[in-house]
């Protein structure tokens, strides 16, 4: 069991200061996704055609994928790789190269940049939350929310977007510019947050440990 002394400032944070760095999450992602998509060509993440199964049948596939992966992906790619990265390299290079590697992990969907874009941001916001917050725990629910969304709301669409080289722009394309530019500085602004809660706590972030401002240094295993 983890306690202020031993595992940072995890207990503190994964009530208000993490939730607000991650509310915004998933409808800023979801405006960069939709505008790259009506600027850049690209094939959509199309999902198997499951048009054949029960509608039951096809709401508890999803649900499953969007419960199970969640908590597949933050183990592995924070919870190991990204820990095990700290211990060599600062804490922004071990956060920058896992977010690459989980990116890249997504090459199903197509090794095209916008996408690896997103991904790369996905990666960046949970492995920021893991460090600073030394837990995979407060990214599990948005992730798990986040990946219903975009398979049941953003994805389906996709196909029928239209390029604005073709079509112009209209009414909806600049109301998900607007939302990717607010959801950005509100992202920027509860990271900042974050790492003020933490610092405010006295606890910092150094390679591979947390250090107390009144305590020794203490083993970082992540949750």
């Amino acid at each position: 069991m983890c306690d202020a002394t031993t595992c940072g400032p995890t207990e503190d944070l994964l009530g208000p200061t993490c939730g607000h760095s991650l509310r915004v999450f998933y409808p800023w992602l979801a405006g960069y996704w939709i505008v790259l998509f009506r600027l850049v060509k690209m094939p959509p993440n199309a999902l198997p055609d499951m048009s054949s199964y029960p509608r039951m049948t096809v709401a508890l596939i999803i649900l499953m994928g969007s419960l199970v992966a969640p908590f597949m992906e933050e183990a592995g790619f924070r919870g190991y790789f990204q820990v095990a990265l700290e211990r060599e390299v600062r804490g922004w290079v071990a956060v920058t190269v896992s977010s690459l590697v989980f990116a890249f992990a997504h090459f199903a969907h197509g090794i095209l940049w916008p996408k690896l874009l997103v991904y790369f941001l996905v990666g960046v916001a949970f492995g920021t939350t893991a460090y600073l917050a030394n837990s995979t725990l407060p990214a599990i629910l948005p992730h798990m929310i986040g990946d219903l969304t975009f398979f049941t709301l953003v994805w389906p669409h996709d196909a029928a977007r239209r390029l604005v080289l073709d079509s112009g722009t209209d009414n909806w394309f600049w109301i998900h510019v607007t939302q990717a530019i607010v959801f950005t500085v509100l992202a920027i602004w509860a990271f900042q947050r974050l790492a003020r809660e933490c610092a405010l706590r006295g606890w910092r972030p150094l390679r591979g440990v947390y250090t107390a401002s009144l305590g020794a240094p203490v083993g970082r295993e992540r949750r």
